[in-house]
């Protein structure tokens, strides 16, 4: 027998399937929301939190020694002084903390000259070949002279008075605030899988000013006026001085494109180029790999370049039809010391640094930790919060001598 009319549309389960209808339909949701998030940052996690700050700006002392080298150009008998001492271009002031007469130099070549007169206001001092190493030579362009000690006798009565300054270093705080508005009749309604709708808001918002402050921490610079840094006692809203900002500080004061090298060219990283860069911040900048928590930072990115380094000489194991590019833990340098790498997608692209990072701190204004407050209620049905914090940082002891790195690196890897 024939069914007339035949079935009605709203026992057809198989075409329930616009809007409407399928809000009519009983629904079985799994618990909670899948979130897409950014992952936490792997240099971030190495830094360390610090005490509470009471004033906008926090202050501590660095000292340099003494060197052991001088930049000079010899001419005939004269060697005029260039360049940078103690951590800055040199001056009369800081050339008489480390020449008078009697002192010996010695130039690459071998080639030791002494000291016979000082003429402070000229950057100039007069020599002669010393101790059999050769006769005076014009250099083409400014040497490195190693400072290798005096020559003189118990009748000396030269008074060359020294003494080493110190210089200030400071980093200042930042001001975090995040605002929400909660309608109440949003609040009030039921939402699938979340229990408490502006509790929920609430936390996402505090989670994303977390990682904000995370990426501040590597890569902001403080505000700059004048000519200066300036922090919470000369702006109103002061920013940080992240890892990467000191860089620039310290770059600032005095370039040093072997320690903070264009990459224009040669373009990627190789190991040669790794290495010397470790060299050089070692040698010229007085780095001390024997102590701290030092690592190779980098995006993603320059972590793959680093992962070919040796392919053709290293050699691969796989086991369980396991196939790929085993990825670079670690760096061993020509100096013998090992660099973990760390690769951070939070960092630029183009930039790879090498830093000590149990050097880098940070801490949140004392009574301004990340809290949750209530706006007045003004005519509207409507709650509105503020999530705010203010932090300080980073504080780098001897920043010139805690990072390094290279820039303007390939940003796609091929």
């Amino acid at each position: 027998m024939a069914e007339l009319g035949g079935m009605i549309d709203l026992l057809k389960l198989w075409t329930q399937n616009t809007a409407d209808a399928e809000r009519k339909l009983a629904k079985i949701i799994e618990k909670g929301i899948d979130k897409i998030t950014e992952k936490e940052s792997s240099l971030f996690k190495r830094f360390k939190k610090g005490p509470d700050l009471r004033i906008p700006v926090k202050r501590w002392m660095e000292q340099r020694n003494y060197e052991l080298s001088i930049t000079g150009t010899l001419a005939t008998a004269t060697i005029t002084f260039s360049g940078s001492l103690l951590g800055a271009a040199i001056t009369a002031g800081s050339m008489q903390q480390h020449v008078k007469p009697g002192l010996i130099l010695e130039r690459p070549d071998g080639l030791q000259v002494k000291v016979s007169a000082v003429n402070y206001t000229a950057l100039t001092a007069t020599v002669a070949a010393h101790g059999n190493s050769g006769s005076l030579s014009d250099d083409l362009t400014a040497q490195s002279y190693d400072i290798i000690g005096d020559s003189i006798s118990d009748a000396n009565e030269d008074f060359v008075a020294r003494s080493v300054d110190r210089a200030w270093r400071s980093c200042g705080t930042e001001i975090w605030k995040e605002n929400l508005k909660m309608p109440w009749t949003k609040k009030n309604t039921a939402m699938e899988a979340v229990t408490d709708e502006m509790q929920y808001q609430m936390t996402e918002l505090i989670e994303n000013l977390q990682k904000k402050i995370s990426v501040a921490c590597l890569r902001m610079r403080p505000n700059y006026s004048g000519g200066n840094w300036v922090y919470g006692l000369n702006v109103e809203d002061p920013t940080m001085c992240g890892l990467m900002g000191w860089i620039y500080v310290t770059q600032g004061e005095v370039a040093n494109t072997d320690i903070w090298k264009d990459m224009t060219t040669p373009g990627a990283v190789t190991p040669d180029v790794l290495n010397k860069l470790i060299y050089d911040f070692e040698i010229q900048e007085k780095a001390d790999y024997n102590k701290g928590d030092w690592v190779i930072a980098c995006s993603p990115v320059q972590h793959q370049f680093i992962s070919d380094f040796y392919q053709d000489q290293r050699w691969f194991e796989f086991s369980d039809g396991t196939v790929g590019k085993p990825a670079a833990e670690t760096f061993r340098s020509a100096i013998g010391k090992k660099f973990p790498i760390v690769s951070d997608q939070r960092l630029r692209k183009d930039v790879l640094l090498v830093v000590d990072a149990s050097d880098v701190e940070y801490g949140y204004y004392a009574g301004d930790h990340v809290r949750v407050v209530d706006i007045a209620q003004g005519n509207d049905r409507q709650d509105k919060k503020m999530i705010t914090c203010q932090t300080w940082g980073v504080k780098l002891r001897k920043p010139r001598q805690s990072v390094c790195g290279m820039y303007k690196l390939p940003t796609t890897y091929a």
